[in-house]
């Protein structure tokens, strides 16, 4: 609330206010988690409280990033875009037992090339399936991260991917 009403004491028009806050909502929770690996704070007893606020957070901004890119014109955009979010969920269902199973098989060969294909494929279809449904693409990709996340080879996803966020977070 505190960056909406510091940009629109800037003259920002109030959606510009909120998609700005947004925006610094997912940096932060980013900035976070890099600060606690830096100083080894994990083991702290408040910190997964703190990551659980974070991560509401980015599911709320999320979801309001899914509302405002809504269909424009239409007769009822935001039924539009509840049945957009539903058929999403769906689609997160079912790709997330689909995925599971064909990343166990996937790992079994332990090829960092097919791991990673597989990681940008699932985030390219989701994204695909998001645009299609009339919804921010960013929402199907934060979609294949959780897939990604609940995954029992998350470990091996985060060793292939590692040199690629350290090339987009400088």
């Amino acid at each position: 609330f505190f960056v909406y009403y510091v940009f629109t004491a800037l003259d920002f028009q109030p959606m510009q206010a909120i998609i700005i806050g947004i925006c610094i909502a997912f940096s932060s929770t980013i900035i976070f988690v890099k600060v606690l690996e830096e100083r080894e704070l994990f083991n702290r007893s408040e910190i997964p409280l703190l990551l659980g606020i974070l991560i509401f957070e980015d599911i709320l901004g999320v979801l309001v990033l899914a509302f405002m890119s809504g269909p424009k014109g239409t007769q009822n955009p935001i039924e539009h875009v509840l049945i957009s979010i539903v058929l999403m969920v769906l689609v997160y269902v079912v790709l997330l037992r689909v995925s599971t199973w064909v990343i166990r098989h996937i790992v079994k060969y332990d090829n960092y090339e097919t791991i990673l294909f597989l990681g940008l494929g699932l985030c390219a279809l989701m994204s695909s399936m998001a645009y299609y449904l009339g919804l921010s693409p960013s929402i199907g990709a934060f979609l294949a991260g959780s897939i990604i996340s609940v995954s029992p080879a998350v470990r091996l996803f985060k060793n292939t991917v590692h040199p690629f966020v350290i090339i987009f977070s400088s």
